[in-house]
């Protein structure tokens, strides 16, 4: 899907792996309160909102004006609020499956940034904890539907 992985300074690095390990996997359970239907509402039109910036990112980055983190950023909140939606076993599975695969790609980025010197040891373990985290919460959706 993306062509080239580009290079961007330590900071960015940092700020993307704080961002995709600052919770946001939380899948909980749909809310019983009269209000839920409201609380779903506002849920879908983050999502909408969301699903809009990872278009507009991805086109940004296909000419050249964004940082490729800003795309996995991007895809993340999205996933994150898909998870928060999904409201069957199988909708979990295959949303975090997805969002394995990026926390791979995440993983994949700062390796090559910390080869440049660009990000360090720290970054590049926790973005394998956010991979880990994402593998143990999709192993656990596995077990959960079985």
């Amino acid at each position: 899907m993306f062509a080239k992985i580009p290079t961007y300074s330590l900071p960015r690095a940092a700020a993307l792996i704080l961002l995709l390990t600052s919770g946001v996997l939380s899948a909980a359970e749909e809310p019983k309160s009269p209000s839920a239907d409201a609380a779903r509402d506002v849920l879908k039109e983050r999502l909408t909102v969301l699903a809009e910036i990872v278009e507009l990112q991805r086109k940004a980055y296909e000419l050249g004006e964004v940082q490729f983190n800003s795309v996995l950023t991007a895809e993340t909140d999205l996933l994150s609020a898909k998870l928060e939606l999904a409201q069957t076993p199988a909708e979990r599975i295959t949303i975090l499956e997805t969002m394995v695969e990026n926390a791979r790609r995440l993983e994949e980025v700062v390796e090559r940034l910390s080869q440049a010197r660009e990000a360090t040891a720290m970054d590049r373990l926790k973005a394998k904890a956010f991979r880990l985290r994402v593998q143990a919460d999709l192993l656990r959706a596995r077990a959960a539907s079985k």
